[in-house]
């Protein structure tokens, strides 16, 4: 491990196709890692960066501990599913890189770094074929020898027995039968050799067979699990990068109480830039009076980074576990209600709109639109994405819950 402790900035890049690990980048004023970057990204591209432990840097502005300007690097190892050691991080979801890169430690670590684990070995097969085989000759040989032997020992006590009797009877001499026996032993030992090598094969041709179609089914089955979870770790990680790049967010409780009790909307807009951004919210509530009137009630708060982070961390964790049904608009999903039970709209700064929509009949939709002027943009869930289950946004609504009513509660 290399300590890199009470700098200005712990590392600072300008290279590409670069593997970085176990560092210790602790206490630096700045940032613990910076990667600078260009236009063409012809700098600080196609870095791995994983198994380093960052504590305590950028204490005085409270930024995240690492900085991205550079174009497709990797803050995590995909092999092990495993990424660096962040001592701000919130336990949950994933870790945020600042810098316009807009990069996240998918798999941050909960223990610092003492040593990066192996990946697992591939077994031997064929090693084991040659040994089951060479099991079975011998076992083969063995039983066909000792048949054939037990046979001719027998043979000759009965023909001691028979000159015994008999002494003039014309039977074989003893120098001869031996010669027979010694001559069908040699042949029981080339039968039981054939035998043995021919079931080896057998079984050294079938087995693998067998087993390379069970692997494949398998590698099949682990495969499309593997591609449906990294469709939806990419969704979720273009949706959390995307607040980053929000001006103006959008919720829609519809009075359903799943948000909140009588929550109807709120509109939250971005009111500085970066590096300390803050949002001023306006959230409406139903409000009854003494004689069961309904009127909506206005409250304003603002909300702060660690606010915005821990809804990108909520959100990244909700999208990452649901998998991916198909697309709205195409069958079986031409025909379904879309009755909207609660809904989130990011709208970002280049005129892109991402929709989150959670239906009354369980499923979810993410597209992504255009929206115009004054966060103006036509309803068309066509072509959205549909995910399941509803209950994977569960940690997405407690966090709104949570943070509503601890300024609901200042009423």
């Amino acid at each position: 491990m290399i300590i890199i402790a009470n700098n200005t900035i712990g590392i600072s890049m300008s290279s590409s196709d670069c593997l970085i690990t176990l560092n210790w980048l602790i206490s630096n004023s700045n940032y613990g890692i910076v990667m600078y970057g260009n236009e063409d990204e012809s700098i600080n591209s196609n870095n791995i960066i994983h198994h380093n432990d960052f504590i305590r840097n950028n204490l005085i502005t409270k930024q995240p501990q690492a900085y991205d300007a550079g174009g497709n690097n990797l803050w995590y190892s995909k092999e092990l599913k495993e990424g660096n050691y962040w001592s701000d991080w919130s336990g949950e979801g994933p870790y945020l890189i600042d810098g316009p890169a807009h990069s996240l430690d998918l798999y941050p670590l909960h223990n610092t770094v003492k040593t990066i684990p192996e990946l697992p070995k591939n077994t031997n097969w064929w090693l084991w074929f040659l040994l089951v085989g060479a099991l079975i000759i011998t076992v083969a040989y063995l039983l066909d020898h000792r048949k054939k032997s037990v046979s001719f020992l027998s043979v000759k006590k009965e023909y001691i027995s028979t000159i015994k009797k008999e002494p003039k009877s014309k039977v074989l001499s003893e120098e001869e039968l031996y010669r027979i026996i010694r001559k069908s032993l040699k042949k029981s030992i080339y039968r039981g050799l054939a035998i043995g090598i021919g079931l080896s094969l057998i079984f050294a041709t079938i087995v693998p067979i067998y087993l390379s179609l069970q692997r494949n089914l398998s590698n099949n089955d682990s495969n499309n699990q593997q591609n449906q979870q990294e469709t939806s770790i990419n969704l979720a990680v273009a949706v959390v990068a995307a607040i980053r790049q929000a001006e103006y967010i959008k919720i829609e409780g519809n009075g359903t109480n799943v948000i909140y009790k009588d929550f109807l909307s709120a509109s939250i807009y971005r009111t500085t830039s970066s590096p300390n951004l803050t949002w001023t919210v306006s959230a409406d509530f139903l409000v009854y009076d003494e004689y069961n009137r309904t009127f909506v009630k206005t409250i304003n708060f603002v909300l702060y980074n660690a606010n915005i982070s821990s809804i990108s961390n909520a959100l990244f964790t909700s999208i990452n576990n649901t998998e991916i049904l198909g697309t709205f608009g195409e069958p079986p999903y031409d025909l379904i209600n879309i009755d909207i039970k609660w809904a989130m709209s990011l709208f970002l700064e280049n005129h892109t709109l991402i929709d989150i929509c959670i239906l009354e009949n369980g499923l979810v939709l993410v597209d992504v639109g255009t929206w115009k002027t004054y966060y103006f943009f036509d309803t068309n869930l066509l072509g959205a994405t549909i995910l399941e289950p509803e209950s994977a946004f569960d940690p997405l609504v407690i966090i709104l819950h949570d943070i509503l009513e601890a300024h609901v509660n200042s009423w």
